[in-house]
């Protein structure tokens, strides 16, 4: 919702927003919650263990801290973060390629290339995080 059309909201317009953003607000909050008790369950399990059995598929225990190593872990991360974006250029060429308008549009229009040229950076972004997920394993 604009800033002009929360000017012109009346009170039960209002009041109705409020009362949706408070029921996202607590749904967040338990979902944090729910986060922080699995960290801190996960953290118990890590103080009382060496590591886990059968990640390396050699009978070897792969320590915790092999496991949170630094390529490891910020391969994962940054292979998470691509699909992210990847996923963000992908919802917004499909959205916008569902318009109506955009199926009226020239293939030589500006707006036609770049939304094609967004796919295409959103699938080289994929191929990216593939490729990190593959050095992790």
């Amino acid at each position: 919702m604009s800033l002009e059309q929360y000017k012109d909201a009346n009170r039960k317009e209002l009041w109705e927003i409020l009362q949706i953003q408070v029921e996202q607000i607590a749904e967040l909050e338990k979902e944090r919650d729910e986060c922080h008790a699995m960290v801190v369950y996960m953290g118990a399990i890590m103080d009382e263990s060496e590591g886990v059995a059968g990640y390396h598929l050699n009978g070897d225990i792969a320590k915790w801290d092999d496991l949170f190593t630094v390529p490891l872990y910020e391969n994962a991360l940054q292979a998470h973060n691509l699909e992210q974006q990847a996923k963000g250029l992908e919802d917004y060429v499909h959205k916008t390629m569902d318009n109506s308008y955009i199926l009226h549009l020239d293939p030589e229009d500006i707006h036609h290339c770049i939304l094609i040229d967004l796919n295409a950076t959103a699938l080289r972004l994929l191929e990216k995080a593939k490729a990190l997920k593959e050095q992790g394993e």
